[in-house]
């Protein structure tokens, strides 16, 4: 088999290089629908964001403009209960002052209806989650946005809605999730505005003004069958939560390439993928294991263009060390299938081996997260190194809850990397240090 590698095929930005336990991360999100919940009623609030961000050192990518971010957020939040099911809303109007950008972002709109004590049904736009990684996604191939992770949006950014059906079913302890999308949702990756990102064609860092409001790449779909298919049965086995998986649809990054009018362009081949996760006490913390096969289906023995099939998996342990700090760390890697034939054509088309993928690419990451001062500060770090790349991505935040409406958010992301692999996931944002505050206020 062959299989460009991501340097050579420039994936229009981060690669899902990381999983996906957002147990922490957006339990706040879904605890604040759930309270908005009350019988026979209309509930809503509203909520005010600033978010303001600078580059530092080398003032990011768009090198005449300081600011990473400089966003404008009113949130509207609703609610309608109905006999057996309910009506969600969410409506973010957001001003983009560094784009010029304003716009309506519609990120839930969906209807939950239970027809039967034993299945709910959840139809229209929403964000959906699996998986038992922390920030590393294996099996959970839902939409995401890798830009806003970059820049320091709230966390809930990072999971991007789809137009789906979502069906649960509950046998005993056995539940299995089924969710339709019916046209392929692609994840949101850096275009050059904010963030830079590569050119696979001319092999170059794209980073300008004059890339600010481009859409992804939307190539490469098979025709007349474009939707995705995803299911997830999970259940418990002495005390454990185990889970397998199913995914019939696309790569959620360009990480394939194909030619458009004669020049090469990333597109995202279909993808079969299959796995299993394990998630529960050893010890005094918790452990997880997530694996995936990932089945490139468009995949043949000669061709460099197309991704090759992999198997992923990652080992996590978490534990509560005292009563205000929790460590957590996990393992991940990838295991290029053909590795042997890929090098071959590499080599054949580009007359060496350098910049060509591992057989074996790891990653490893520290969370570190510290509350005090009765829980109303937070300081929440994440660090992901991966050697075979060179590089490496910390993010670090701090919250403080000052009142139950106003919470201050501080932040900082660092990228490293080096010139010799400036195109790799981290490497090609080592120009794009940035710290952030953000200020939250319910209305």
């Amino acid at each position: 088999m062959k299989r460009i590698s991501l340097t050579m095929m420039g994936l229009l930005a981060v690669a899902p290089v990381w999983a996906d336990d957002f147990a922490d991360e957006f339990a706040d999100e879904f605890a604040d629908e759930a309270s908005l919940e009350e019988e026979s009623s209309l509930q809503y609030d509203f909520s005010l964001e600033i978010d303001q961000g600078v580059f530092t050192g080398n003032a990011g990518p768009m090198a005449d403009n300081a600011w990473a971010k400089s966003d404008q957020r009113l949130k509207l939040r609703a609610q309608q209960s109905l006999d057996k099911g309910a009506l969600y809303a969410k409506l973010y109007l957001s001003n983009d002052t560094v784009s010029s950008e304003t716009q309506a972002d519609l990120r839930e709109a969906r209807v939950q209806y239970s027809p039967t004590d034993s299945m709910d049904l959840s139809i229209g736009r929403q964000v959906s989650t699996w998986g038992v990684g922390d920030m590393l996604f294996i099996n959970d191939l839902f939409p995401k946005d890798w830009k806003a992770l970059f820049l320091g949006q709230d966390m809930e950014y990072l999971k991007a809605p789809a137009d789906s059906l979502r069906m649960t079913n509950y046998f005993g302890d056995v539940t299995w999730d089924f969710v339709y999308t019916p046209e392929f949702t692609a994840d949101i990756t850096p275009t050059g505005c904010h963030l830079a990102t590569y050119n696979p064609s001319t092999r170059t860092v794209i980073a300008n003004a004059a890339s600010c409001g481009r859409d992804n790449l939307d190539l490469g779909k098979v025709s007349g069958n474009d939707g995705e298919l995803a299911s997830q049965l999970k259940f418990d086995v002495s005390g454990h939560q185990m889970a397998f998986y199913g995914y019939r649809g696309y790569y959620k990054n360009p990480r394939s390439m194909t030619q458009v009018n004669g020049q090469y362009m990333p597109y995202y081949p279909r993808l079969n993928a299959y796995g299993f996760s394990d998630e529960g006490q050893v010890g005094p913390g918790i452990f997880s294991f997530e694996y995936g096969y990932y089945d490139s289906v468009e995949d043949t023995a000669t061709n460099l263009l197309v991704e090759n099939s992999m198997h992923k998996a990652l080992i996590g342990y978490k534990m509560d060390v005292s009563a205000s700090l929790t460590l957590g760390m996990q393992a991940y890697v990838e295991h290029m299938t053909d590795h042997d034939q890929y090098q071959n054509l590499y080599q054949a088309a580009y007359s060496s081996t350098a910049g060509m993928r591992d057989e074996d690419q790891f990653t490893y990451t520290l969370r570190v997260m510290h509350k005090s001062m009765q829980d109303t500060l937070m300081i929440n770090l994440m660090h992901y190194e991966r050697p075979n790349d060179e590089d490496s991505f910390t993010t670090l935040d701090v919250t403080k809850q000052v009142t139950n409406r106003l919470s201050i958010i501080g932040g900082v992301n660092i990228f490293t990397g080096t010139s010799a692999k400036a195109d790799r996931e981290f490497a090609l944002q080592r120009d794009s240090d940035n710290v952030y505050l953000r200020i939250k206020y319910a209305l």
